[in-house]
């Protein structure tokens, strides 16, 4: 009896620590962060490599999902990329970008996610294209399991053959349904073929579960009217987080395309590209912008655009400080009650509630902070005088009551 009691607990701390294993396992299956990379003419082609600050483990295949964003807030719409992945293994990747149009002026961004096991509530995947010459290339893809509503769904391309910008493609989605979807790829330069050895890396959920802090979400664009030369032919909307990060979070953007007509592309005959990127991110919101070009005008494409947003909220949400201080972080997860750093030099004085004058109100907060003193601002003004006008006004009141 006391040896089967003694299993039972030893198979339930097992179980325990397994459970535990898995979990942290899980936990660990997602990676994002962002890289700034250089481009420069001519070509406007650029790789870099990237390393895991946590390798993952080895043995089993990893998947990379990129797109190409920008580090600094332009007064006009940019251009989107061809952007891929190469060398992807447990300790990290090779990523590459082929900029559209005139370029990013050495601004562009790229924003990744590496996932080695699917994580809670999606499917992922990565399949191989059969070589193609030029043009459009298309090819469905199916999920291994149904899912019960449209999934939110992000592709990246992943060559084998290392650094070819010929291969560069632009990248997107069309018919997606809840057990397959079709992928699309276009050269970025025709008859620049044949391409060969491509892949496409994917993930889809409809209830994605990983510990980062992440918002999944989509944008519909719809082109009633045309695109203006003022906004570079782009169609954009910004997202307005709900709450700040810490810092610029990683945002990922799959575009998806259909159109009033419901006509087919898995031949590749349709003469379309739709491309889409990040055009600025801050800690409060992020602006997305695509690209279509459709050789038939009569044609109204409808572009819709999965976003997955991943990053650390400020830690100074919802944190109160007391004696005038101001939260400040440190860290993703070290918010601090801290005193104002400086103050302005002008002179609009103040009088606090234990009877002293301070120069100015910041002044006054930052030496409350500092002292941990929980007075107020009772006036504007000095302070200066108010005793002796005290002593006055009660030797008045002594005088009338005599």
């Amino acid at each position: 009896m006391a040896y089967e009691r003694h299993l039972s607990i030893h198979l339930s701390f097992i179980f325990f620590i397994t459970f535990l294993a898995d979990q942290s396992s899980e936990a660990l299956s997602l990676k994002a962060g962002k890289e700034n990379i250089t481009i420069v003419g001519p070509g406007l082609f650029a790789c870099k490599e990237v390393s895991f600050q946590d390798p993952f483990n080895r043995g089993q295949d990893v998947n990379v999902l990129a797109s190409i964003g920008h580090d600094v807030k332009s007064e006009t719409t940019r251009n989107g990329a061809a952007i891929w992945v190469e060398d992807v293994t447990a300790n990290g990747f090779t990523v590459c970008v082929l900029e559209f149009g005139d370029g990013s002026n050495d601004t562009a961004e790229v924003n990744w996610i590496a996932v080695q096991s699917a994580p809670s509530g999606s499917q992922l995947g990565a399949t191989s294209l059969n070589s193609w010459t030029t043009g459009t290339e298309c090819k469905r893809i199916d999920f291994q399991q149904r899912f019960s509503t449209l999934p939110t769904i992000f592709v990246t391309a992943s060559h084998q053959f290392p650094k070819r910008p010929q291969d560069a493609m632009a990248v997107w989605v069309e018919d997606l349904r809840e057990d397959n979807f079709k992928i699309c790829l276009r050269e970025t330069k025709i008859f620049d073929g044949p391409h060969r050895n491509i892949k496409i890396n994917w993930m889809a959920f409809t209830n994605l579960r990983v510990d980062n802090f992440t918002i999944t979400d989509s944008l519909s664009f719809t082109n009633i009217n045309s695109p203006s030369y003022q906004d570079n032919y782009a169609f954009c909307q910004t997202i307005n987080f709900t709450d700040p990060f810490f810092a610029p979070p990683v945002v990922v953007v799959t575009p998806k395309h259909s159109d009033d007509n419901n006509n087919s592309n898995l031949s590749g005959s349709r003469c379309i590209a739709v491309t889409a990127w990040i055009e600025q991110t801050s800690t409060k919101d992020a602006k997305v912008c695509v690209r279509s070009y459709n050789s038939n005008a009569n044609n109204k494409d409808i572009i819709t655009v999965d976003y997955i947003v991943i990053g650390d909220l400020d830690p100074c949400i919802d944190v109160t400080c007391h004696y005038h201080c101001l939260c400040k972080a440190f860290g993703p997860r070290d918010a601090r009650c801290v005193s104002v750093v400086s103050c302005p030099s002008y002179q609009e004085p103040v009088c606090s509630s234990n009877g002293t004058s301070h120069d100015n109100e910041c002044l006054f907060k930052q030496e409350m902070c500092l002292l941990l003193h929980n007075f107020t601002v009772q006036h504007p003004g000095s302070c200066e005088g108010e005793e002796y006008f005290k002593l006055l006004f009660t030797l008045f009141i002594l005088a009338k009551g005599k």
